[in-house]
């Protein structure tokens, strides 16, 4: 499991970059959607307000680069993302 360090903060980054990206140049991610709801997370952490764009790139990002087991992307983003990443990208993105 990827453990939190540099490397996972430049990941959070990275994600919530392409994010903002999406959403201020219109760029369509449908089909990173269309892979989170095919996967069966749709219903997944519902109500984090974590959007589901971003989780989308979360979970596409997780199965390129670690693992496309949808059990370990949420004990992840649980764990990992949730609990710790985000006060560290918050941090280095201000």
């Amino acid at each position: 499991m990827l453990m939190k360090n540099n490397l996972t903060c430049q990941m959070f980054v990275r994600c919530e970059k392409a994010w903002i990206d999406a959403i201020e140049k219109h760029i369509d991610y449908s089909d990173l959607i269309d892979d989170y709801i095919f996967a069966g997370l749709t219903n997944f952490e519902m109500y984090d307000n974590t959007p589901v764009l971003l989780k989308a790139i979360l979970f596409n990002r997780f199965a390129s680069w670690i693992s496309a087991d949808v059990a370990e992307f949420k004990e992840w983003y649980n764990d990992i993302y949730l609990n710790a990443g985000r006060d560290t990208v918050t941090s280095k993105l201000n």
